[in-house]
């Protein structure tokens, strides 16, 4: 295990990021498949479980939505509909993305293939207590919830990451070459 960028968020050495978060939007959030196959084989859970992208939020939550879109997990023949809130890390924290309609179906991640497949965009989310941009995270195939068991093995497939908005990203990388370019000239007005 290891600390991501300084933020005290715990995560597996080694895992690739299958989905990006983009909550820049306050009409939805945004989670987006990067294509990459998961850390491990997993079968153990069902659509109806999801998977749970773990210590999602900076304070505790206690909610759930919909959502839209056709964010599929591998294997699987339908999206994701559904999230909801999970305590697997502690308080809840946890955000599982599942699909709410029985029968569930199977979602069978394989280390040669795609985690996800799609996008999907959850409403009603609180803003607020999203984690920061930048900020990395596990996500476990199932769910957990104290009090009401869990679904699948709650193995780590791999990683989620929160992106900035593309004009915060575009200022974060001009902004110091502009630093640097101000002090270079206050240097060379002086000589």
């Amino acid at each position: 295990m290891v600390s991501v960028l300084g933020l005290g968020m715990i995560a597996t050495h080694g895992a690739s990021v299958l989905l990006l978060v983009d909550a820049s939007d306050p009409s939805f959030v945004t989670f987006t498949t990067t294509g990459d196959p998961p850390l491990i084989n997993d079968s153990s859970a069902t659509t109806f479980d999801g998977v749970t992208l773990l210590r999602f939020w900076n304070l505790p939550v206690a909610d759930g939505g919909s959502m839209m879109g056709d964010l599929t997990p591998h294997g699987a023949t339908v999206s994701f509909d559904s999230w909801g809130t999970s305590d697997y890390s502690g308080t809840p924290v946890d955000v599982s993305l599942y699909h709410s309609i029985l029968p569930a179906k199977a979602q069978d991640f394989a280390t040669d293939a795609p985690a996800f497949t799609g996008m999907g965009y959850a409403l009603g989310m609180p803003l607020g207590n999203i984690a920061v941009p930048g900020r990395v995270g596990d996500i476990i195939a199932g769910w957990y919830m104290s009090g009401e068991g869990h679904g699948g093995d709650l193995r780590v497939i791999g990683q989620w990451q929160v992106v900035p908005e593309p004009s915060t990203l575009a200022w974060a990388l001009v902004a110091p070459m502009g630093a640097v370019l101000l002090r270079s000239c206050q240097k060379w007005s002086k000589t």
